[in-house]
């Protein structure tokens, strides 16, 4: 089980986080506002070479899901956090993706699912935790 929780906005307060010639999806007037937070596991190249190491970390990110002008749906990331600084490098120099380090925790209690997390380096000190 991975900690999320989705949230409903009208459109227009989000629509300026949108890159030009997309915006908010919607559905009956609706938007959404998705965070997620999940382990990751057997990363690696290709099907069967999983990573030991970098291969298994924790990733949370807040998404809004969007449409183009030709009615193609996606998703935009607005934040995404990874604990594992190799996955992080290389998601951010060889793939071009926003990736942000961070110390992540996930804990599962009775009934109950909480991620926590601290952002390193230049963020650090910023916190966010998810509970389920």
């Amino acid at each position: 089980m991975s900690p999320s929780c989705t949230g409903v906005s009208t459109p227009g307060p989000l629509e300026p986080l949108f890159p030009p010639g997309t915006a908010p999806d919607t559905l009956d007037g609706r938007t959404y506002v998705g965070l997620v937070a999940f382990q990751m596991a057997r990363c690696g190249i290709g099907r069967n070479h999983p990573v030991p190491w970098p291969g298994v970390f924790s990733e949370t990110n807040v998404r809004l899901y969007s449409v183009d002008d030709e009615g193609r749906r996606g998703v935009r990331f607005l934040t995404m956090h990874a604990s594992c600084l190799a996955t992080v490098a290389l998601a951010r120099v060889g793939l071009r993706l926003a990736y942000t380090w961070a110390h992540m925790r996930i804990e599962v209690g009775a009934g109950s699912i909480t991620d926590r997390q601290r952002r390193r380096l230049r963020e650090a000190g910023r916190r966010s935790c998810v509970s389920r």
